[in-house]
């Protein structure tokens, strides 16, 4: 498959490699090559890359289109869009803020576009290891514990970052398959800053996200560990070997276009729009 990638960090480290692992056929505007040389682990794939001058000349040559931009570039130019894509993989969130957001999910809608967003924690071991170990009246608990990013919009809220609008929604998949909506869900700032949400009915959830010096992500179901490392993708990103991200989400890729749904991503989204409305901290 031919598929344009747009976003010169992510998208370069992340969604390049793992097309290529699936045999698919990159697209990336010229400009990006540059970076590719200059990293160690990126440069091998150089052969393999097709490099195109502008991203208009992208756009008519792919099939499929990665977007990896922060939310509002993501949000402009996916609005903007005028070349229709079997698929358009996108980046969380969709947009910086609650309204735009919504505004984006009726677009596509009304395009009947497929795209999907890289939830990518469902392809983990631990997610199914999790999620067939829960019983309808088991206790979860997760504590994820972020390094705080230097100058980041990750960590910024009005450009879609921080804890709520970036961090928690990883979950969203997860939480959607608890069965668990906005209405029994709370959320809460702890007093050292830290986000939890709390489940007020089903199964127990206790799940709490910070920043702190160090990195680390633990899963409990009923007091017995299901997960424990720095990252919830174990190792952690050294810049000489590929991002160890790059397997799951050539995993969530493969998914998305075998199994395309509409509705389903839609529906995701529509729980995720539920989250970023539930408080203005």
């Amino acid at each position: 498959m031919k598929i344009g990638i747009l976003g010169g960090g992510f998208g370069i480290y992340g969604y390049l490699p793992a097309s290529l692992s699936l045999g698919w056929t990159p697209y990336l505007p010229i400009k990006y090559r540059e970076i590719i040389v200059s990293r160690v682990e990126l440069s091998q794939y150089l052969s393999r890359i097709n490099f195109v001058p502008n991203e208009v000349t992208l756009l008519e040559e792919s099939e499929a289109l990665v977007v990896a931009r922060t939310p509002l570039l993501q949000y402009e130019l996916v609005s903007l869009l005028q070349f229709p894509m079997t698929h358009l993989f996108l980046e969380k969130p969709l947009a910086p803020d609650s309204d735009m957001h919504r505004s984006l999910l009726a677009l596509l809608e009304n395009r009947s576009q497929n795209f999907s967003v890289a939830y990518i924690f469902q392809e983990t071991d631990w997610y199914m290891s999790l999620v067939n170990s829960l019983k309808p009246d088991s206790i979860l608990k997760i504590e994820w514990q972020i390094r705080k990013p230097l100058s980041n919009w990750k960590d910024l809220r009005p450009l879609g970052g921080g804890l709520l609008d970036y961090y928690a929604l990883h979950f969203g998949p997860l939480l959607t398959k608890l069965s668990l909506t906005a209405i029994n869900l709370k959320l809460s700032i702890l007093p050292n800053n830290s986000l939890r949400i709390e489940s007020l009915s089903g199964i127990q959830v206790d799940l709490v996200i910070a920043y702190g010096a160090q990195s680390s992500f633990v899963i409990e179901v009923d007091g017995s560990s299901v997960w424990r490392s720095s990252t919830p993708f174990g190792d952690q990103y050294d810049g000489i070997k590929d991002d160890p991200r790059v397997p799951f989400l050539a995993s969530y890729l493969t998914n998305q276009v075998n199994n395309p749904s509409l509705i389903a991503n839609l529906e995701t989204e529509r729980f995720i729009l539920s989250l970023r409305d539930m408080t203005q901290f």
